[in-house]
């Protein structure tokens, strides 16, 4: 993991922390972005000089900047809205904005699901959630 147990990192989205201990969250903000182009990174921070580190976030890649003086239901929407634009971009070619879901069967609506639930995944080195269970998980004899 780039920045260890200082930031979360999922398939389309990143919440890092600038002030880390012994770690500079702009560097990792900066490796995250070039490991994984896709994966869009939302920097926070206390310091004193936001306009210097919204500056310096997004010349590393940062797509935005929260302060962690903010309420937590801003941290918390900037992160739903990265989620939701994640889902939108997977489920588009399915159902293209303004779709009327009723017209389709709940099993047409599962087998998007499945089929979405076992692509790979770039977090799991290619493999999909499955895969990486049935390597976890010993085998039964």
């Amino acid at each position: 993991m780039i920045c260890g147990n200082h930031c979360i990192v999922g398939d389309a989205m990143a919440l890092m922390v600038v002030d880390l201990p012994g770690m500079n969250g702009i560097e990792a903000t900066k490796a995250i972005v070039t490991e994984r182009p896709s994966t869009e990174v939302v920097v926070m921070s206390a310091i004193s000089d936001p306009d210097a580190m919204l500056v310096a976030a997004i010349g590393a890649g940062a797509v935005g900047f929260l302060s962690k003086t903010e309420a937590a239901s801003k941290i918390l929407g900037a992160v739903r809205a990265g989620s939701n634009e994640n889902t939108n971009g997977l489920l588009g070619p399915y159902f293209p904005k303004s779709t009327d879901l009723t017209i389709h069967t709940p099993a047409d609506l599962l087998a998007v699901a499945a089929e979405l639930n076992a692509r790979p995944r770039r977090t799991l080195n290619g493999d999909t959630p499955a895969e990486r269970l049935n390597r976890l998980l010993p085998t039964a004899a």
